[in-house]
């Protein structure tokens, strides 16, 4: 009797880091729940050097070109690199055979997609934001499902058939550290102790410029009362470093800046009072499950203004504080910030709160849906 043929997973999205990091925890949940399955990432070469250099899965690059809803001369070549895209995971998909596509979003998941409706290939979806984007537009049409990070109802545009409410995937170290009490904090070779109240700032993986100019602003006070854990982003860190150099030698001890951080993040997160960030989904789960009181600023340019609808369905539950970039003063960050970090009551009010929207099995749903429809191709 021969051996059944092994399954065979292709994971697709990409383009930013919230479209990879979901996908790494899915991965890690496949792993988990049946080791033997053959799983396979297809994307772009940059995506794939900075996140899967250390991952044990097959990855196949693929050129593809970004999806803009407003004119640009970039469409018209986009177009060629995405048709050029398509063919080459047409290829990919032929040869591969995979028994399901399971595609995150992203531009790149495009001509992935694409080459699977030709190919007559299941499609999985997952979309994280309360907004659907582009691509998850375009993998709807042919999706047997759409995973969302959000409950059903607020997808109107979509056939609630194929909705499945899972919530958003987070990494393994977020759900590792939440609730765990930490004393101090190793970033490197630094010990960031917790004798002030700390406050964690962040701009996602892409950095937030108007965040940092907010923040610069008022730095000299907010070190009066707090230590700060900056992550500036890399387009900033260099003008933040320099700045950095002009603060007194006491100032400068309680002011720990980063351009980016990713396997001490989750520790970082967790072991602030308070975090000023975006409003990116995977951000908000992140806060979520590690029940972390938020000032939240949305990026004001978001396709479709997604972070400012994400947050505004958190500021409903009453589980962040919201400000809009385009009418914040630094003052009233500054406001904001020292007035809710002394707060206790107020903290803890926002810390149970954010926590009703915490899925920390979100990646473990997704892993389970996907094993169980490639068996069923």
């Amino acid at each position: 009797m021969s051996n059944p043929k092994p399954i065979k997973i292709l994971l697709t999205g990409g383009g930013t880091g919230g479209h990879i990091t979901p996908l790494l925890a899915v991965i890690s949940q496949i792993r988990k729940l049946n080791p033997e399955i053959q799983i396979l990432y297809v994307g772009r070469k940059q995506d794939i050097n900075a996140y899967f250099v250390d991952i044990d899965v097959a990855t196949k690059s693929i050129l593809t070109g970004k999806l803009r809803r407003y004119f640009s001369w970039l469409n018209f070549t986009d177009l060629i690199k995405v048709f050029l895209g398509t063919v080459q995971s047409l290829f990919i998909v032929l040869t591969n055979k995979p028994n399901l596509i399971f595609a995150k979003g992203g531009f790149v998941s495009v001509p992935v997609v694409l080459a699977a409706r030709i190919c007559g290939v299941p499609i999985i979806a997952h979309e994280s934001d309360i907004i659907i984007g582009l691509a998850n537009k375009i993998s709807a049409r042919w999706a047997k499902f759409i995973a969302v990070g959000f409950e059903p109802k607020n997808y109107i545009d979509i056939s609630q058939k194929k909705l499945i409410f899972t919530g958003n995937p987070i990494r393994d170290d977020f759900i590792a550290v939440a609730s765990k009490e930490q004393k101090s904090l190793i970033i490197g070779k630094k010990k960031i102790d917790h004798k002030l109240p700390v406050l964690l700032i962040t701009g996602a993986s892409s950095g937030a410029h108007r965040i940092n100019e907010l923040v610069h602003a008022v730095l000299l006070d907010l070190l009066k009362k707090m230590t700060i854990i900056h992550i500036s982003g890399r387009g900033d860190y260099n003008w933040l470093e320099n700045e950095k150099k002009k603060l007194s030698e006491q100032t400068l001890s309680r002011y720990h800046l980063y351009s980016f951080l990713s396997g001490e993040m989750a520790q970082a997160m967790n072991f602030a009072d308070l975090v000023v960030s975006r409003s990116s989904a995977n951000l908000l789960s992140e806060l979520a499950v590690l029940k972390k009181p938020a000032i939240i600023i949305p990026l004001s340019t978001s396709a479709s203004n997604h972070q400012w609808h994400n947050a505004k369905i958190f500021q409903r539950g009453g589980a962040i504080e919201l400000i809009d970039e385009r009418k914040a003063s630094p003052a009233d960050l500054k406001e904001i910030i020292l007035e809710t970090i002394k707060d206790k009551k107020k903290c803890l009010k926002l810390s149970e709160n954010i926590n009703k929207f915490a899925h920390p099995e979100a990646a473990l749903k997704l892993a389970q849906l996907i094993i169980k429809e490639s068996y069923n191709m």
